[in-house]
């Protein structure tokens, strides 16, 4: 007699979970770094300060290094428009 296994499908529930979270933390991110950047913009833009917008900002950009879109499209461009809003907003803090 021949037995066969079942072939079990992998499980899809995970990467739906994970999807939204990545999405939150693009959020999140966004919203800490536009915080931080009208923050900047008040300040009297001390070299101090200069350096804490430009420290954070990087700590920022490594967060959000660290974010796997998992080939998701829709993150990834999420991801790089917040990437480039930072870039810019680093290169303008430097003039």
């Amino acid at each position: 007699m021949n037995k066969t296994k079942k072939r079990v499908k992998g499980n899809n529930k995970t990467k739906k979970k994970i999807l939204p979270l990545q999405n939150e933390f693009i959020d999140k991110y966004e919203f800490e770094f536009r915080k931080l950047k009208l923050q900047y913009k008040k300040s009297s833009k001390t070299p101090k300060d200069k350096n804490y917008f430009e420290e954070y900002s990087t700590q920022l950009l490594i967060k959000i290094d660290d974010i796997n879109i998992l080939g998701n499209s829709k993150l990834k461009k999420s991801r790089k428009r917040l990437i480039n809003l930072i870039n810019s907003s680093l290169d303008y803090s430097k003039n």
